[in-house]
């Protein structure tokens, strides 16, 4: 009977269907192969993790609220704060048209009062005081959380200079004082990188608010740092130049998304914008170097995200099988043919309810292509 068997097989095999270990199986786990072989290839993986994605992502969505069922319509509303980003040339130094500016924002309404990146320059200590006076004597006046930032002259080291951004909370306090650390490759030659830290601050009205200047935003595992601190609302001053403003807001949007915050966005010749850990807009407005963005906040809580938790651990498994696939694809064909035949020499096979090798010089199942060009007479057992 087994000889029969074997006889069929090697007939199959030659006609270009199944292999001889293949044939050998009982139908029930062939087609356990057949479906296994079906779901890992490209198409069908590929099209079951897109529609996961789109799926886990709407629901996601959806129920950014807590109201994914029939609930009334107040009940998905948020509360919010009222925030003004003002805007200027960087390194303009109108310092006096920017307070003017934080005066009327403030009187309008605004609770947050942001300005764009470097927008005035200090030289000595005794200009950083009066700048830091002011902005003490406006958040005690109109109880305001107010960012300002700086370019700071380095003392002892001509040419060089710091990008600051300090937040003042409502009692004129400093809630932190933060050196960009990712200038701009070619740009800010003459910036000294500050430390590698994302400062935050605990605020009673706003939660956990952290800042990061433009281009920190491009270093993911910088801003890995507020999914881990778990910050509800990043303030982010910004300058650019040309068409890559309005690509930097559309990229660093998703830092919003990966860390589960709310994204204000303060850009100088760029888009200003208000993201939320759904990537829903709250807020977008293109301005050049002139201008004022008034928009309302949402006072979201921090959400935890796979990517918080994870990091860039999947990619790093992507490029892993990367390398491992294009290794495949430059090695030699009998390579990759030998190594299959000892995998599947290794595989049980279940015939009658008992367990035995696949017949020697048989190939891989479904392989046809390692197939040798001649199939050996003598068979097991025969």
């Amino acid at each position: 009977m087994r000889f029969l068997l074997q006889t069929q097989a090697y007939e199959l095999e030659a006609k270009g269907s199944y292999s001889p270990n293949e044939m050998m199986a009982p139908p029930k786990w062939r087609r356990r192969r057949v479906g296994l072989r079906l779901l890992l290839s490209p198409t069908p993986l590929f099209l079951i993790v897109t529609t996961f994605i789109f799926f886990f992502g709407s629901m996601r969505s959806w129920n950014a609220t807590g109201t994914f069922f029939q609930r009334p319509l107040r009940d998905t509303i948020l509360d919010s704060v009222q925030a003004t980003c003002i805007i200027g040339n960087t390194g303009d130094n109108d310092l006096v048209s920017y307070l003017a500016s934080t005066d009327l924002a403030a009187k309008q309404g605004s609770k947050i009062v942001m300005w764009s990146e470097t927008s005035v320059r200090v030289h000595t200590q005794a200009d950083k005081q009066v700048l830091f006076e002011h902005a003490r004597n406006r958040t005690t006046q109109y109880g305001i959380y107010m960012g300002v930032t700086y370019s700071e002259s380095i003392l002892g080291r001509a040419g060089m200079r710091r990008n600051m951004f300090t937040v003042f909370g409502p009692r004129g306090q400093i809630l932190f004082d933060y050196q960009k650390a990712h200038p701009v490759t070619m740009v800010e030659t003459d910036v000294e990188a500050g430390p590698n830290d994302l400062p935050t601050a605990d605020t009673p009205d706003l939660g956990r608010i952290g800042g990061a200047i433009c281009f920190d935003l491009d270093f993911p595992n910088f801003i890995a740092q507020a999914g881990r601190k778990k910050v509800d609302l990043l303030l982010q001053p910004s300058w650019t130049w040309a068409s890559i403003g309005r690509l930097e807001a559309t990229m660093q949007a998703f830092r919003a998304v990966e860390q589960g915050l709310t994204l204000f966005r303060c850009g100088s010749w760029a888009p200003s914008t208000v993201y939320d850990a759904y990537h829903q807009l709250y807020g977008y407005k293109p301005l050049l170097g002139r201008g004022t963005f008034t928009v309302d906040i949402p006072l979201r809580k921090h959400v935890t995200t796979l990517y918080s938790l994870t990091g860039n651990t999947f990619n790093y498994i992507c490029c892993a099988f990367a390398v491992i696939l294009l290794a495949l694809v430059m090695s030699p064909f009998r390579w990759v043919c030998r190594a299959l035949h000892a995998i599947d020499d290794r595989l049980p096979m279940t015939i009658g309810g008992s367990y035995r090798r696949p017949l020697k010089g048989a190939t891989s199942v479904g392989s046809t292509d390692c197939v040798s060009a001649t199939v050996s007479p003598r068979l097991e057992d025969a």
